[in-house]
């Protein structure tokens, strides 16, 4: 098959049509090849068979003609070669897209003409293939289309581009960090600036409102358009996942956190969920009853340790909105809300007339550094650093170049990086792979520590270095790295530490009250909280039951016993028992009972049933029954039939009614009320004072109560818990906290608010009011009736003369009456209560920051600085040493920030790894994914580059980075690193032709052959007699 005649016959074909068939057919066979030994072979095939004249022959004289020659239609040979023709554009498009650019045209022939004659001479099998090649067609026109913008014309349109005219139309500081409905609805477009990448922002308030609105835009986008694709096409269009009949239980206080929690019930049972990645601590859902129309109900998770149940815990921004009557559609953001939030808030909290941190090298883009405040007339101890013995190792910053790389053991641009870090109060350090900027870090962190008291002249005033990393593991490891030559004074916020050495150091195990005045602050503070506490969570249960639409008598109490109503006196009593050995409630009668002396009993109604059954007389059988009754004889209905068969039962009229026996309703009666959906009990006891006319006109009238929104299902609530409270405070649970996710000072508050034992309250639904047995037949018609207007409440005398459908109608007036006077407490509640949270934060931060001051350095990652900004205020670091700078948004590094920053240090690789916003648009458009280690760069801010990379062999290094660095050098190290053992060479490129998958769910991709072959790979170079962590 690769003999250079078969090549020749490709673009010399035998006139014969059946050899032209045999041939393709042939070559088809030959390209469709999935051996893995065969690949490369198969690749160069198919290259050359792209490359020759058959495609453009084939296609001229047995396809084209297919449209327009009868005689070729009508045989059988043309279909076999247009099958195989097509199976052949399709396989060059899947292998090699860009050797099809020269059969485009062939292609659109090849289509035009099948679609053409496709129901006269086009085998079946080639109907989906033919298709599958229009598909490839339009996917290679459009991105040859967009390849067609030149470089330059992109650069122009870039420079061009500057987002949204005018001045803002409102304050950032005034917009809501938590989407609005408003922000989903999109009526109008936001209004959008591009960040600067050249030049320099007109005002530190500019430079402000860029970033915070960007930031905004990239957290709200990807929302917004999912649930814009949901309202248009469903599940089908949008990429985000909804969550189906979710209900929302009442509102507590959350123990870990303190804050006000709603747990919502969710489906769980799809097994090919990834629950790992789902619903994480503060990620943003938004609730909608109306298939995201109008109602849109936005809050974050903070509880997902039952998330297995189908129960999480959010905190919601507006409580009283919720309906836990209702259920709801529920998406989960995609953009991690944890990592917005917190500097969009530290944004805000900047005053407008307050300068931000380096505004004259941020904003205003100067590229003449200065010295550090602090090392302006001090000679630095080099001793710790210098690797050769010298008498005087202290020197002044311009003496330093009396020295020598080799003296510190390092290479030049390493020395250099040095000496210009400590001489300059912004400095940027490049670090390509391998360069050592970790260890230049720790270099540089290790000689200023040598040299506390420069930078701390003030005993009473020193001040910790704080260190920056974007990800917990850099974080980790520079701390450690720290800890080899700072024993002690080194302290971490926030969790996820997964190195058992620095966990040591984490701010949860060091926390301690110094101040008895603060403390004594705190926990009266706390006791107020806690009196809130219970009254929200009170009202909470109220609300829920007044949202089910059935609530106990205390809950109504105040609508009950309105001394404004003509009917109080016989109403107020409905809070009584109605025995003294029972809890039941006179309310719980009145619900269920229209004679308030005499129910139903549906026993009674099934003697009547059964006798009627056997041929006796319904009259008959009411009268007997009512005179045994009268003379306090009990019988069964075969006792009860056999006296009425006697000479005795002859007595009882057939025809007419006595006084006592007309209590009970016609059992036909009963039958006709059954029928329009209520249990037995509940239709003799309507049948009581109504007719069956009467009771189907209500029932008819009542089923107007109709909603677009799906209703929770209706369960009959159970006894609620009861407690005891212990009012001492277990002050070891202070220290018993996780702070990952939490601000420094709220971690784990309400367990501060607990003691041994639980903690309780009586809630307002204390006891059962009612028999659960009874009232699973009348609570469905009680929670659907109707409520009653004012005006007919007022025309009620006495509430007990009601029948049952009046009576719940009135029942569900008192719940709406008192529902909108519980949503009102709450409002007021919650916002004491953040009031309340917000004063205890700040003495908690009170707290922390005398244990931070007294540190020598103080780790967190870019969020936890945004998340902390207000206590970093309060540290006050004049150095800052911020790792992986490249790879930080721009706003996250500047919320990292305060004003008594003097030296900051930015150490990362702009040309590794970039920011990763949310939204494609953002990032290119408005130039979000350039950060501000970049953008510094690109305005020549002076900066330096590590030049000597010591990991890679000269293999890779020679053949990569060239693309990258065109001044990077190989150390004199790798020269000596031995070949790889087991294969040919140290550098090689494995192609194959295995599709990825993709994970919809998740926007991602994997590829199992790659997985599979590095696994194979790994285990094969393990044979080599190489270590694990060698890897």
């Amino acid at each position: 098959m690769i003999k250079e005649s078969f090549y020749k016959r490709l673009d010399d074909l035998w006139p014969d049509v059946e050899k032209q068939s045999n041939f393709l057919r042939v070559i088809v066979a030959t390209a469709s090849t999935t051996q893995h030994e065969l690949r490369n072979l198969t690749y160069d095939f198919i290259t050359k068979v792209l490359g020759s004249k058959l495609l453009e022959k084939i296609v001229a004289n047995c396809i084209c003609p297919l449209m327009y020659d009868p005689n070729m239609q009508e045989e059988a040979i043309y279909a076999e070669i247009a099958h195989n023709t097509v199976k052949l554009l399709v396989r060059g498009f899947e292998t090699l897209p860009s050797k099809m650019d020269q059969h485009l045209a062939n292609v659109v022939s090849v289509i035009t003409t099948l679609k053409e004659v496709k129901d006269i001479c086009v085998k079946e099998e080639t109907k989906i293939p033919l298709e599958t090649l229009e598909i490839a067609l339009k996917q290679r026109q459009q991105s040859k289309a967009a390849q067609r913008l030149t470089a330059e014309t992109k650069k122009l349109e870039e420079k061009e581009f500057e987002g949204s005219a005018g001045e803002p139309p409102k304050n950032f500081r005034e917009l809501s960090v938590v989407p609005t409905p408003e922000d989903i609805s999109y009526r109008l477009p936001p209004y959008l600036r591009a960040a600067k990448v050249k030049g320099r922002y007109d005002s530190d308030e500019q430079y402000l409102d860029i970033q915070f609105r960007l930031l905004r835009e990239d957290l709200i986008r990807p929302l917004r358009d999912g649930i814009t694709a949901y309202r248009k096409g469903g599940t089908k269009e949008t990429d985000l996942y909804v969550y189906r009949d979710v209900e929302i239980g009442a509102s507590l206080m959350h123990k870990q956190t303190g804050e006000l929690i709603s747990y919502a019930f969710i489906n769980v049972t799809k097994k090919r969920m990834r629950w790992d990645k789902r619903l994480k601590y503060g990620s943003l859902v938004c609730l909608s009853s109306d298939e995201f129309q109008e109602v849109f109900l936005f809050a974050t998770v903070i509880d997902r340790d039952e998330l297995s149940n189908g129960r999480v815990g959010l905190k919601f921004e507006e409580v009283s909105k919720i309906n836990t009557k209702w259920k709801y559609k529920m998406v989960e953001s995609p953009a991690f809300f944890e990592a917005y939030r917190h500097v969009m808030t530290a944004l805000q909290s900047i005053e407008q007339d307050e300068p931000i941190p380096f505004s004259n090298y941020f904003v205003d883009v100067e590229t003449n550094t200065g010295l550090p405040s602090y090392s302006a007339d001090d000679r630095f101890d080099f001793k710790s650093l210098l690797k050769i013995d010298q008498e005087d190792t202290k020197f002044f910053l311009h003496e330093i170049r009396r020295l020598k790389p080799d003296d510190f053991g390092m290479d030049e641009s390493q020395f250099n990086a040095l000496v210009y870090t400590l001489t300059s109060e912004l400095a940027i350090i490049q670090g390509p792979p391998g360069t050592g900027k970790t260890y230049m870090g720790l270099q540089i962190a290790k000689l200023l520590f040598d040299n506390w008291e420069i930078w701390n002249p003030d005993e009473e005033d020193s001040r910790p270095m704080l260190v920056v990393c974007y990800t917990n593991h850099a974080l980790d490891q520079f701390l450690e790295g720290i800890s080899e030559f700072v024993k002690e004074g080194i302290i971490r916020v926030g969790g996820r530490c997964k190195n058992d050495k620095v966990a040591e150091f984490n701010l949860s195990k060091i926390r301690r009250w110094d101040n008895s005045a603060v403390r004594n602050q705190f926990f009266n503070k706390r006791d107020e909280i806690f009196s809130v506490q219970r009254q929200l969570e009170e009202q909470s249960a109220t609300l829920k039951a007044l949202e089910s639409r059935f609530a106990s008598p205390q809950q109504l109490e105040n609508a009950i016993c309105d001394s404004g109503k003509i009917y109080y006196d016989s109403s107020c009593v409905l809070g009584n028992n109605i025995r003294n050995d029972s809890n039941e409630k006179m309310m719980f009668k009145w619900l269920t009972q229209t004679d308030k002396n005499h129910p139903i009993n549906l026993y009674d109604i099934n003697i009547i049933r059964q006798l009627m059954a056997w041929n006796i007389p319904e009259i008959k059988v009411k009268n007997a029954l009512a005179d045994l009754y009268l003379k306090n004889i009990y019988c069964e209905d075969v006792q009860l039939y056999n006296y009425l068969r006697s000479p005795l039962g002859q007595y009882y009229s057939t025809t007419r009614l006595s006084m006592n026996a007309k209590y009970w309703p016609k059992i036909d009666d009963i039958d006709q009320v059954m029928r329009l959906g209520y249990a037995e009990t509940v239709a003799a006891e309507l049948l009581v004072r109504m007719n069956v006319n009467q009771i189907r006109e209500e029932h008819n009238r009542n089923n107007g109560l109709t909603t677009t929104r799906q209703l929770a299902t209706v369960t009959i609530p159970e006894q609620p818990e009861n407690y005891n409270k212990n009012d001492e405070i277990d002050e070891l649970a202070f220290k018993d906290d996780d702070e990952e996710n939490r601000m420094i000072v709220d971690t784990n508050i309400l367990e501060e608010f607990q003691i041994q034992g639980k903690r309780t309250f009586n809630k307002a639904n204390n006891d059962n009011w009612f028999n659960a047995e009874i009232l699973q037949d009348f609570h469905k018609h009680i929670t659907s009736a109707y409520p009653m207007t004012e005006r007919e409440s007022d025309e009620i005398d006495d509430i007990w003369v009601l029948p049952l459908q009046r009576r719940w109608k009135l029942y569900q007036f008192w719940i709406q009456k008192c529902r909108e006077k519980v949503k009102e407490k709450v409002k007021t509640l919650e916002e004491e209560y953040g009031k309340n949270m917000k004063e205890l934060i700040e003495y908690r931060t009170l707290s922390d920051l005398d244990v931070l001051k007294s540190a020598k350095v103080v780790g967190m990652t870019t969020t936890g600085a945004a998340k902390h900004q207000s206590t970093l205020r309060g540290v006050r670091s004049k150095i800052v040493i911020v790792e992986e700078a490249a790879e930080v948004l721009e706003a996250h590094l500047l919320t990292s920030l305060t004003r008594a920053c003097e030296h900051l240090i930015l150490i990362g690789d702009h040309k590794q790894l970039r920011p990763s916003p949310a939204v494609y648009e953002l990032a290119k458009k408005y130039y979000l994914e350039v950060s501000l280690f970049e953008r510094l760069i690109n305005n020549e801010y002076p900066y330096r580059m590590l030049k000597n990379q010591h990991r890679m062999c000269p293999d890779i290094s020679r053949v990569l980075m060239p693309h990258f660095y065109q001044d990077l050098q190989d150390d004199p190290s790798v020269l000596e690193k031995e070949a790889v053992k087991g294969v040919t060479k140290n550098l090689l490129f494995i192609n194959h032709s295995y599709p990825e998958l993709t994970e919809k769910e998740f926007k991602s991709h994997k590829n199992i052959f790659e997985a599979e072959f590095a696994l194979r790979l790994a285990y094969y170079f393990l044979q080599q007699n190489y270590k694990a962590e060698q890897a």
